[in-house]
């Protein structure tokens, strides 16, 4: 079972401002209730991270009541894997593992590995060496608290699987935005929630800046805001999406938004970024609210580590999103989202590395996380994040409650 829990929101209604770039203003927090709507899914994400970068504080002006929604995950939210015991995983024999090698760790666990020709082979923390009762070179590792260093330090597989307030966002995680925060609603609530878990420091805004391998290497995800070019940044070129997916070919994550402005230029700019991923926005507006005043609940979703227990999320003003004619393999790309009969969300693996396509940017506004215990806004997020981080860093298990 999995619960909202509005710790941060009472935080920060308390007083206490977190992140690192702080949007100029209060924000009022509009009347809603959340409550205890329950929801099921088949499975849950895979991977882990956090994302910030202008963030606002969040006032009192309004009335809100918030207790906990709750729900229930059909699969295991913890660190990848595929079910066999692998490299890391515990053992009580070499029978247990692949590569027929159970090796003993200080701690009086055993953990399969594998042979090795020198320490690059070996996961980052491990060294290779000659071992007791093994004829080749292995893998091995001596366990130590876990911190964020690059390496695995606990000897579970994973690096820098770090998140002391199990709140499922990874403390090591490093988070870049670019461009800046939508304002069509209640400020962007979502910056400083993100900024609140990334204990490293990580959530770094890089603005208009120009794109080159050594600005965006440091990141684990990068997630694109505003970028719409008239008034509020410039044209990204050509060399610069490629700097993009040669990143994401290595393992970065990548996602981008939209619905800042009007058509035909809002998405220009993104579009240039998303060009050799053959993904891209369409230029017609849809799903826009109606009289009601409230967003448009997107409810139809695929099965993937995105949308795990998220019944429903909204959107207003966006635009359809589109994939790869002929993705290879075919089980990289998925239509995750729909609604209206447009395609709303999709996501593709590249190389190493994942890239995530929104098709509106009102999950990132405070009326979406406080005024629709309908939505699960907070676990949309962290599946996302968890799915767009790399197998094998910064993996760290979606708890029972989610804090908020």
């Amino acid at each position: 079972m999995i619960s909202y829990q509005p710790t941060w929101l009472s935080r920060l209604l308390s007083g206490l401002v977190l992140g690192s770039a702080m949007l100029a203003g209060a924000c009022r927090n509009d009347a809603g209730t959340i409550g205890g709507n329950v929801v099921s899914a088949g499975g849950a994400g895979n991977n882990a991270g956090s994302v910030g970068g202008g963030g606002g504080g969040l006032g009192a002006g309004g009335s809100s009541t918030i207790s906990t929604v709750t729900i229930s995950l059909g699969g295991a939210s913890g660190s990848s894997g595929s079910g066999g015991a692998t490299t890391a995983n515990g053992c009580t024999d070499s029978s247990n593992c692949p590569g027929g090698i159970c090796i003993p760790l200080s701690n009086g666990t055993s953990v399969c590995t594998t042979t090795c020709g020198a320490t690059s082979d070996c996961i980052a923390g491990w060294t290779c060496g000659t071992m007791d009762g093994q004829s080749s070179s292995v893998c091995q590792c001596t366990p130590s608290p876990e911190i964020c260093d690059g390496l695995d330090n606990d000897c579970n597989g994973i690096v820098d699987d770090v998140d002391v307030n199990h709140d499922g966002i990874c403390d090591c995680i490093k988070i870049a935005t670019m461009g800046v925060p939508g304002t069509h609603g209640a400020l962007d609530v979502f910056g400083t929630w993100m900024s609140a878990r990334a204990s490293s420091g990580a959530v770094v805004s890089l603005g208009s800046q120009v794109l080159t391998a050594a600005l965006v290497a440091p990141f684990n995800i990068i997630v694109v805001e505003d970028i719409y070019q008239t008034g509020k940044g410039r044209a990204y070129t050509s060399a610069e999406a490629q700097v993009l997916s040669d990143w994401v070919n290595k393992g970065g994550g990548l996602m981008t938004m939209t619905g800042y402005a009007s058509p035909p230029n809002d998405n220009a700019n993104v579009n240039i970024l998303l060009a050799p991923f053959a993904m891209s926005y369409g230029e017609v507006q849809i799903l826009k609210k109606g009289a009601s005043a409230t967003t448009v609940p997107i409810t139809q979703f695929t099965a993937h580590p995105i949308t795990a227990g998220v019944t429903a999320v909204g959107v207003d003003n966006g635009y359809e999103v589109s994939g790869p004619a002929s993705p290879d393999p075919a089980s990289n790309y998925t239509v995750y989202a729909t609604g209206g009969g447009y395609r709303v969300g999709e996501a593709m693996q590249v190389g190493t590395g994942h890239v995530d396509v929104w098709g509106d940017e009102w999950i990132t506004y405070n009326s979406e996380w406080v005024n629709h215990p309908d939505y699960q806004v907070p676990l949309f997020w962290t599946n996302t994040i968890k799915w767009l981080t790399v197998a094998g860093t910064c993996q760290v298990p979606i708890p029972t409650i989610i804090p908020f």
